[in-house]
């Protein structure tokens, strides 16, 4: 798992570098994780364009004389919104301006590495699900192998499944909705509804009777399916 830091303080850096040292030694992941720390924002976002990995970005949201850190987490976040991110400042009123970038916590200074262990548990929650072997699909005379952090949801229209993938085109095979539930990671995919399986990491708003996924696509949900849904959602977000 690849940890990025930006900070434009010394101190700062070297004391988010210590918490997650101490974290990844607590829990026996020393040699999974790795860690690459920057003072300066622009550089950070030149290097992750250049293909710099990210699993989890703790950010300063104020680094002097150049982009400020949110403007760097809108950048990361227009192109992959589903990196988790989490805020570093001295000042709690920019709080709010995290949730348009789905930031996972508001880190004061000093950060408090109860606070940074927190975040990276998510982390490392959604990173090791992210992990999962690909599932294979029957498509006519095609069998495709789908990685299962692409797949978004599948819908039942009748005895095909559609499955909507991200990054990619719509896959359709004849199969029960039943028969991709157990294969597919219970850490992440859950039905809501008698017709539709979801990717939770993929859902961005929640509404009686129906969510919203990323890109705007409307999902109903069940009765029969809403607790324990939801249930995985907040588990999933919490990283449990």
């Amino acid at each position: 798992m690849n940890i990025v830091i930006c900070d434009d303080e010394a101190l700062c850096r070297r004391q988010v570098e210590d918490c997650v040292t101490a974290w990844a030694k607590a829990h026996g992941r020393e040699s999974a994780v790795s860690v690459h720390a920057y003072p300066s924002s622009e550089d950070l976002l030149e290097h992750w364009e250049g293909g710099l990995p990210m699993d989890m970005l703790f950010l300063d949201i104020e680094i002097p004389s150049e982009l400020s850190g949110m403007e760097v987490a809108k950048r990361i976040h227009e192109k992959n919104e589903y990196v988790p991110m989490a805020f570093i400042t001295n000042y709690a009123e920019y709080a709010l301006d995290g949730y348009t970038v789905n930031a996972l916590r508001y880190l004061l200074k000093p950060v408090s590495p109860a606070a940074v262990s927190e975040c990276l548990d998510i982390a490392w929650s959604r990173w090791m699900l992210a992990q999962s072997d690909s599932v294979s699909v029957q498509a006519g005379r095609q069998t495709i192998l789908v990685p299962a952090r692409n797949i978004i949801m599948i819908e039942a229209q009748g005895h095909t499944l559609r499955i909507e993938t991200a990054g990619g085109e719509p896959i359709e095979t004849r199969a029960k909705l039943g028969d991709y539930l157990s294969l597919l990671p219970k850490g992440m995919f859950g039905q809501c509804h008698k017709g539709f399986i979801v990717n939770v990491q993929y859902v961005r708003r929640i509404e009686p009777g129906k969510i919203t996924l990323a890109g705007g696509k409307p999902v109903p949900v069940g009765r029969k399916y809403a607790g324990q849904f939801f249930d995985l959602f907040n588990r999933y977000n919490q990283g449990r």
